[in-house]
């Protein structure tokens, strides 16, 4: 009797020492609720030691939660993620995207709330929204390519275009609206992006930048005639921190519009600046094509001052040589207002030739 007390009492022991095990078991939406970042497009997962080698362990689709432990200059992540609710650790080398909304309350304090929190509707009235992420295609220079959209024609110089509707409508798909894909160029007719694993150019009207955003106002030029800079913050407040300095003439998408301050993506930083500081494109007009030239010379063996406004003496954005392609937007008072390399601006028209 005595014998089979102790194992009883033994037996009582060994399952409560088991109990705390299975109690902190984490359930696949326990996990994603701690996650910050998601896969913005699917990827392959490397082994965490021999990512380099290129040993293949896994792959994660789209939208795939995170958990980000470190990175590399090169662009590679090592995170855990959870896969048929079994924790697994790798090596990823694609853009994550924000998975939270930001508010700020009475106190001051910034909070991030979930997308998927059960209780996020509630949550996000307790202050002052700052960043909606259901609002947005991200938060990290991707955005979304309109499903089915049409090829482009192939360029003169050869460079790679999207080669048919299938291939848009085969790829990693991010929601129903459109394939998540990484902007590496921006412009008012046609830009570059990162697409199947190529820079391909595409016509900027089928990529969305935010859904709360008209299409006439969805690209802006950042505006700083006299500094050729201008802040852009973390917050929409002049006190708020200071995230980069915008180069003026730079080519941005526009999230969220305010009086004050409007929300932008600049090259793949996400915040606020003073709407004063934007010029909006406006309505698409009819453009055409020409080139920088000297005195007809288009040879290369000089530059070309390109300035944020129409005015000799207004900021400097960019200086390119002669022989470079740009898109004419419009030619007035003896200035022809341009486009190129993701920059936007103004030359003296006798340094313009049109094609």
């Amino acid at each position: 009797m005595m014998k089979r007390c102790k194992l009883l009492v033994l037996l009582i022991l060994i399952c409560l020492l088991m109990l705390p095990v299975f109690a902190t078991a984490e359930t696949q939406e326990e996990f994603e609720l701690r996650c910050f970042k998601k896969t913005a497009v699917a990827a392959t997962v490397y082994s965490y030691l021999n990512s380099s080698e290129g040993e293949v362990i896994d792959y994660i689709p789209a939208g795939t939660y995170v958990q980000c432990k470190s990175s590399t200059r090169d662009g590679r992540t090592t995170v855990v993620y959870m896969k048929n609710g079994v924790k697994k650790q790798g090596t990823i080398k694609v853009k994550l995207i924000d998975c939270t909304s930001t508010i700020r309350k009475s106190d001051g304090l910034a909070y991030d709330i979930h997308e998927k929190d059960p209780n996020y509707d509630a949550k996000i009235k307790e202050g002052v929204l700052e960043f909606d992420v259901t609002k947005y295609s991200d938060s990290s220079a991707y955005y979304l390519y309109r499903a089915g959209a049409g090829p482009e024609p192939e360029r003169k110089d050869g460079s790679n275009t999207v080669q048919s509707q299938s291939s848009a409508q085969t790829d990693t798909q991010a929601n129903e609206g459109g394939t998540a894909v990484g902007v590496v160029e921006l412009g008012r007719t046609s830009s570059k992006i990162q697409y199947q694993g190529k820079t391909v150019s595409v016509s900027t009207s089928d990529l969305t930048f935010s859904e709360n955003v008209p299409e006439n106002k969805k690209l802006a030029t950042i505006y700083a005639p006299r500094t050729g800079k201008a802040s852009l913050r973390q917050t929409a407040s002049s006190k708020g921190t200071l995230l980069k300095n915008c180069k003026a003439g730079t080519i941005v998408s526009v999230l969220a519009i305010g009086n004050g301050y409007t929300r932008i993506n600049y090259k793949g930083t996400v915040g606020y600046i003073k709407t004063a500081c934007l010029k909006f494109y406006g309505d698409s007009e009819s453009t055409a094509q020409g080139v920088l030239s000297y005195k007809g010379n288009t040879g290369g063996g000089t530059t070309v001052n390109v300035r944020n406004t129409p005015k000799g003496d207004s900021a400097k954005v960019a200086e390119w040589r002669t022989g470079t392609e740009v898109t004419i937007l419009s030619h007035e008072n003896g200035w022809y207002e341009i486009e190129a390399n993701g920059m936007h601006g103004y030359v003296m028209e006798k340094y313009v030739t049109e094609k």
